[in-house]
């Protein structure tokens, strides 16, 4: 092991434009922000796209490339991705809240150097400046000091054994993905189409069909508001119970742990419950729209809702009806600096409600598919808290990676074992 700077391993080591980039919608050249990095990857889907000139303008500054590591430096502070070779990864430009950190490959492997800093990043975060906003400092990162494996073979080895966790959580990652477009394309099908089982036999009446029921979106929920404990005092923050904010929202429906975590003291001195597994809970202020169901069960900051049927009881249907309504929501935000839906937003919000056995009859076939994404996700939780678990000890040779090729063959031995069952 050899104690060295970040600045030494590196080729470059900077951040996206400091302004702005001209829109042009269906580009295919993007401007990212650190909303658009989670789950070790870059996500394109709600990410701006601009005009290939300004891509262009922005790439002299940084251009990103196959190997490099980029890391969310302002705002939610610690996020990270490995760009991979992929058509996207060339159309790509950042914005000022994302740093990229470029290898010097001949010192270092590029998938090493993304595991050396996510195993460094969280403290790289706690020393974060900032005053309203928290920033992890450019001049920060490069005078970062860490110990890394001289050694490619070692450097090589480490990336074998942490890439077969990443496998693992990547194709479960897919089989979600599948098994929630499943879901998805169930609502669409019966509940926009309005081609539901025995829809010939139903007449259409006043726009929708008979048994049916045009109302405002405020009349059948209830819309429950978040919160901070109301005092700085760390104690409030020194516990387990997941404190979901806007930066939480995953790639999946499912949501199963957060960024913040509060205490019982801290629930306490917080306008939020304690909400419970299964509730839909929309963002509502800077990104706002995206929309999850909580995995397990959590308190939420002032920048989120929680949303229920004030009736009915249909977790699945309501996140989907909720979804539906994003659009007309995001149109309705209001706010200077933010964009925030406020309760307003909701009024005269209409929805269609179908007749409850349809309800019941989508609610059972949809839990056959998100019962589903709900486990592997869960999975996705404990391969990831494994992995997590055994990074700082590989990268630190208290576990010495040579010892690790009996344990590797293992790992990808399972990992076979899920790929033939997810291509059933």
């Amino acid at each position: 092991m050899k104690a060295i700077k970040l600045r030494d391993i590196t080729v470059q080591i900077t951040d996206g434009k400091h302004g702005d980039c001209k829109n042009e919608n269906s580009s295919g050249y993007y401007f990212v922000s650190c909303k658009d990095v989670f789950d070790g990857s870059i996500h394109y889907e709600q990410s701006r796209q601009i005009t290939k000139d300004d891509c262009d303008s922005v790439r002299k500054r940084v251009a990103l490339e196959p190997g490099d590591t980029v890391i969310t430096n302002s705002g939610t502070i610690g996020r990270m991705a490995f760009a991979t070779d992929k058509p996207e990864t060339y159309n790509t430009a950042f914005q000022k809240s994302v740093a990229v950190v470029k290898p010097n490959k001949d010192l270092v492997e590029p998938k090493y150097l993304y595991y050396l800093l996510l195993s460094c990043v969280a403290d790289m975060a706690r020393n974060s400046n900032g005053s309203a906003q928290k920033n992890l400092l450019l001049s920060a990162m490069r005078e970062y000091e860490l110990s890394f494996h001289e050694s490619k073979d070692s450097q090589r080895r480490l990336v074998n054994i942490l890439t077969t966790y990443d496998n693992l959580i990547e194709n479960n990652r897919r089989q979600i993905a599948l098994l929630e477009e499943a879901a998805q394309r169930l609502y669409k099908e019966w509940f926009i189409d309005l081609r539901f089982p025995g829809h010939e036999d139903v007449k259409i009446v006043d726009g929708v069909p008979e048994g049916w029921h045009r109302i405002y979106l405020k009349e059948c929920i209830t819309i429950m508001s978040g919160g901070t404990p109301k005092t700085s005092n760390p104690a409030n923050y020194d516990g387990d119970i997941p404190f979901f904010t806007p930066g939480d929202c995953t790639s999946s429906i499912w949501a199963f742990d957060t960024n913040k975590h509060i205490s019982e003291q801290g629930l306490n001195n917080c306008n939020s419950k304690l909400f419970p597994e299964g509730t839909t809970i929309l963002t509502a202020r800077g990104t706002v729209g995206n929309t999850v169901l909580l995995g397990t069960p959590m308190a939420m900051n002032q920048s989120c809702f929680a949303l229920k049927f004030s009736a009915l009881n249909y977790q699945y249907f309501l996140y989907y009806t909720i979804c539906g309504k994003v659009a007309e929501l995001k149109a309705r935000a209001t706010g200077g600096v933010f964009d925030t839906i406020v309760l307003q937003s909701f009024d005269s919000l209409l929805v269609v409600i179908p007749n409850e056995q349809l309800i019941r009859d989508f609610e059972s076939i949809a839990s056959s598919f998100l019962k589903d994404s709900y486990t592997l996700g869960k999975q996705i939780v404990q391969l990831i808290k494994a992995r997590d678990r055994l990074l700082p000890k590989l990268i630190s040779s208290e576990i010495d990676v040579s010892n690790f090729a009996d344990a590797v063959c293992k790992i990808q031995a399972n990992n076979a074992v899920i790929v033939a069952q997810l291509s059933e």
